[in-house]
């Protein structure tokens, strides 16, 4: 029976040639024999792991226990021939000579097992890179030369003597697991290719998204009450959320045909017909803070652009009462200002015709806007042309707007100019709005300046149509010949 050794080989080299000790060790360990001479020849230890390597630099006058029982516990000898290990070391000691003759002596019967590789260049001969032990006419011990046979079949060569193999059943066998090897990393190349040409297209293309709704959530827009495109004909308004390099890009309020709409003026008046130049941070902290957007009308027109200046976080316990008529509704602070398209100057903030600077935006804990405050150059709450400082605003679960709130520059509840101080929106379970009723400052039913009372819309399931409805206070209904009453005013010019 064949003795059983801790290690399949032992490298012996010389210190100046460490570094193709390393590789040769590396490439050994490494190797696996391949499954098919696996199955015809079972008896094949599948791999050449450890291989033996003295590292440490000796300096006594024989070889030392480890080196000698390392050597006695391999079962081959592979040694490194070169023109360093050919002769003495600079302290006149020949380790690789003695190491090649110890191995001998300790396995006799075995001396085929001594397998040299030659690494020269082409003016050395390959009889120059033997050691004393090995230059003998021995025809037991064959030497392998890589510059004869090149480093791959150099390495076939000792993978085929260590296996009792024909070096070109060794090299067949890599050749396979090569091959197979490059199929796998070209397929993975090609998905890889396949999935960056995808996400490049994806992330380089306008999207869009259908909803009925929308709300801000910390300064950026975010829609609710998704729509399909067969539902938009049916539903005959909604925002068009278009997105690019995966950030929004632009919003649009518009019909069924893609045509921008004009919002009504009574309760979405603040809101524009299309958000588009959105700009965001190039920070690292806040990659996607949004920093300016740009407001314009149903005609395509811009007419202000809101620059979001800095964010101050506070605790969860709400904000101050000095700073908002709402303490706990908030949990962030953004300042924005506003810059007229004409009078946009770098450094230089300028007020509108009413005198507005910029506003204040509160945001609550899900980050939509709780209140709205208005305020001049000096920092100081001032009145808007709609008739109010302030704006409280409040949310169904659906996360639309259910109540409005207006409050002049002192924060007491007042009437805006059109003549409500309050107004409570009811949806259906679709999100689509139901009613709205105004209020005045004590929060009793009122009209407005219009004589509307309470707005009511009506479906006309026989012609696909929602009807709206104008009442007073009286519940008597009015009629304004300059409305389409078979659509909302959301959609009227």
């Amino acid at each position: 029976m064949e003795k059983e050794y801790t290690y399949p080989a032992f490298i012996s080299y010389s210190r100046k040639d460490q570094k193709l000790a390393d590789k040769l060790q590396n490439r050994l360990e490494s190797y696996s024999v391949s499954r098919s001479l696996l199955k015809k020849y079972p008896h094949l230890a599948p791999n050449f792991y450890p291989v033996f390597r003295d590292k440490t630099a000796m300096k006594l006058d024989c070889l030392t226990a480890a080196i000698r029982e390392g050597l006695e516990s391999s079962k081959y000898l592979i040694v490194i021939c070169t023109k360093n290990s050919a002769k003495p070391n600079d302290d006149g000691k020949h380790w690789v000579n003695e190491e090649i003759e110890t191995f001998i002596s300790l396995h006799p019967d075995n001396v085929h097992r001594v397998i040299p590789i030659i690494f020269r260049d082409k003016k050395t001969k390959a009889t120059d890179c033997l050691p004393p032990a090995l230059r003998s006419d021995r025809h037991d011990i064959l030497a392998t030369d890589v510059q004869e046979k090149g480093l791959s079949h150099a390495y076939c060569d000792i993978a085929a003597k260590m296996t009792n193999l024909n070096p070109i059943q060794v090299w067949n066998g890599q050749w396979r697991k090569m091959i197979l090897k490059r199929i796998i990393a070209a397929t993975f190349a090609a998905i890889t290719t396949a999935a960056g040409i995808w996400w490049y297209q994806d992330y380089f293309s306008y999207h869009h998204e259908y909803f009925a709704d929308y709300v801000e959530r910390n300064t950026i827009p975010e829609g609710i009450a998704p729509l399909k495109e067969e539902e938009l004909s049916a539903h005959g308004k909604c925002y068009r959320f278009t997105t690019y390099k995966h950030r929004l890009h632009m919003i649009e309020y518009c019909g069924a045909d893609g045509k921008l709409l004009k919002h009504a003026e009574f309760w979405n008046a603040d809101r524009p017909s299309l958000i588009k130049h959105f700009t965001y941070s190039s920070t690292t902290e806040s990659p996607r803070e949004l920093t300016q957007r740009t407001h314009c009308d149903a005609r395509g027109n811009e007419y202000e652009t809101l620059m979001f200046a800095h964010t101050c976080r506070l605790p969860e316990g709400g904000i101050p009462a000095e700073q908002t008529s709402s303490p706990s509704l908030g949990t962030s602070i953004r300042h924005l200002a506003i810059l007229k398209p004409l009078e946009q100057q770098i450094g230089t903030l300028r007020p509108d015709n009413t005198s507005i600077a910029g506003y204040r935006l509160i945001y609550g804990k899900g980050g939509k806007v709780v209140e709205i405050a208005c305020f001049d150059m000096n920092g100081k709450l001032t009145v808007n042309n709609e008739g109010w400082a302030i704006t409280e605003i409040k949310y169904d679960a659906h996360g639309a707007v259910r109540y409005k709130l207006h409050r002049d520059a002192n924060k007491n509840v007042c009437r805006n100019k059109r003549g409500y101080a309050s107004m409570s929106i009811e949806r259906d379970a679709s999100g689509q709005m139901k009613s709205v009723t105004f209020q005045d400052e004590n929060d009793q039913p009122c009209q407005t300046s219009e004589g509307i009372a309470t707005i009511t819309w009506e479906a006309d399931t026989a012609e696909n149509k929602r009807r709206i409805h104008f009442r007073n206070q009286n519940n008597v209904e009015l009629t304004f010949p300059s409305l389409n009453t078979e659509h909302s005013p959301e959609q009227l010019p």
